[in-house]
């Protein structure tokens, strides 16, 4: 068995923050385009996250799969902090999208 190294987890720590760091910079990046937050507008409207996935059958369960995508990329625009998630649906619903 490998011998405990709190300088190895501290490694693993720090690249985990390091990765999550840039994907929420990425996601930044896109938000700061209206490009790109029209595109992340139509993936939010298309994963069904707006409506009920309920339809009485089996396919409920695919739909509520799709909502939880949605659910994600909602949440990880809340990450970002400050107004972005407010401001991507403010600019949609006035432009009428």
């Amino acid at each position: 068995m490998k011998d405990y190294n709190p300088l190895e987890e501290q490694e693993l720590d720090s690249s985990a923050n390091t990765r999550r760091d840039q994907e929420l910079e990425d996601l930044r990046y896109v938000m700061n385009d209206k490009r790109g937050r029209r595109v992340l507008f139509k993936l939010l409207d298309r994963t069904g996250v707006y409506r009920n996935p309920f339809t009485g059958n089996s396919e409920t369960f695919f739909k509520c799969g799709e909502m939880n995508i949605g659910q994600y990329l909602i949440a990880e625009m809340q990450a970002l902090g400050g107004s972005s998630y407010a401001d991507l649906l403010k600019e949609d619903l006035t432009n009428g999208n």
